[in-house]
């Protein structure tokens, strides 16, 4: 670009922030502990919400069948974990429900389903979990930052028992952790880290990913051990492009894996920013990039 000087200030401090969710810093409270329970049968009908034949009611019905499509990528919320309600209202801006008359209905009632407490979830698998009496399980080594992660079991592992849905769950802080999970072998459809900052703990940070065709494999055998391989430093990847006298920035987060990575704090997404200057001190322009 010759003399000119790019700084990305913004994108930088948002480097360093989705660096601080490996690091040490701005330790806060941590999430709650994971339930003492099995999580919700993958087998099992969902329960007709509270009020059946209420307009509520009709909203989460709404939303279930709205949500149909959205569960290719995505588990139905868990209200035993804080960090979910942050991904709820990052449906107010999802780019997947197309713009119109019905979008903000449709909104609505897909939210209001993945807050109902009666719907269908994965099995919730947390430090106290206990598996049923004769099922296969093995050991997961997972990050010691806090986190979760959406598991698909392929179907010759439903067949011998491995639930279809499952949703890994751990707190933050501690050295190099272990899970007991279901016996299976799984495709890793989406993961969240997690990490709080600011004062007193009081921002909570989210890097997540979502690949429908898997961001990883994972295969958890009877008695033996395997490893969630994530690496929670991110990596940014900026790029510029000269066209007929005019330049286009594009900037990107991805994981160790190559998988695109959302950063967003207390439920709304991070965009980063850009600055460009002469040689001296003036600007010349400035704008956000876009996340996909």
């Amino acid at each position: 670009m010759n003399s000119r000087k790019l700084r990305w200030a913004h994108a930088a401090a948002v480097l360093a922030c989705a660096i601080a969710l490996a690091s040490g810093c701005g330790d806060g409270a941590a999430p709650p502990k994971p339930p003492e329970n099995e999580g919700s049968s993958a087998g099992a009908e969902a329960k007709t919400p509270a009020g059946a034949g209420s307009a509520q009611a009709v909203l989460v019905a709404e939303g279930r069948e709205a949500y149909k499509s959205c569960g290719m990528c995505h588990s139905e919320t868990d209200p035993k974990i804080t960090w979910d309600e942050d991904w709820v209202l990052l449906n107010e801006k999802t780019t997947c429900i197309e713009s119109g008359a019905p979008a903000p209905r449709v909104r609505k009632a897909i939210m209001a389903y993945l807050r109902a407490p009666d719907i269908l979830r994965p099995v919730l698998v947390g430090a106290d979990w206990k598996p049923p009496a004769g099922m296969k399980t093995g050991k997961i080594t997972i990050p010691a930052i806090g986190g979760s992660a959406y598991l698909k079991a392929e179907r010759e592992s439903i067949k011998e028992g491995a639930p279809p849905m499952v949703r890994l769950y751990w707190g933050e802080g501690g050295d190099v952790k272990q899970l007991t999970a279901p016996a299976g072998e799984y495709t890793v459809i989406n993961y969240w880290l997690y990490k709080r900052g600011g004062k007193d703990g009081g921002e909570r940070w989210s890097a997540s990913c979502t690949n429908v065709d898997g961001c990883q494999n994972l295969s958890i055998a009877e008695g033996e051990e395997c490893v969630f391989q994530t690496d929670p430093i991110l990596r940014g990847s900026f790029d510029v492009q000269k066209t007929e006298g005019k330049i286009a920035l594009s900037f990107a987060l991805y994981d160790i894996g190559g998988n695109r990575v959302t950063l967003s704090r207390n439920g709304r997404i991070v965009f980063p920013a850009f600055s460009v200057f002469d040689g001296g001190d003036r600007e010349l322009a400035k704008g956000e990039f876009g996340v996909s």
